[in-house]
């Protein structure tokens, strides 16, 4: 579930912007996950997938600037206890703030 930020946007007056990161989760295809994996990822890397459909990737696939953001996320905006994996959630926040979506 992602939250809104219109309310606290309208308190302090702010602009309203376009929230291109939530279009792009609901506009989710198979060739969109393949293209985060692609931008994110060293070449070869694939998505495991639980029983219940959950998506993830391995931490040590990531590359350079996405390993980077990935233990900033980790570390202050989305905690977890699972050091070893990327869930598939934070591969879209991961994609969405290096290519620079709003």
């Amino acid at each position: 579930m992602v939250a809104s930020s219109t309310p606290i946007k309208i308190f302090f007056n702010e602009e309203i912007r376009k929230d291109e990161h939530e279009k792009f989760i609901n506009s989710m295809t198979a060739a969109k996950r393949a293209k985060m994996l692609a931008d994110l990822c060293k070449s070869g890397t694939t998505w495991t997938v639980s029983p219940k459909g959950s998506r993830s990737v391995k931490r040590v696939a990531l590359i350079g600037q996405a390993r980077r953001w990935n233990h900033f996320l980790k570390a202050n905006l989305i905690p977890t206890t699972h050091n070893e994996i990327v869930s598939k959630e934070c591969m879209e926040s991961l994609h969405s703030i290096i290519v620079g979506r709003n």
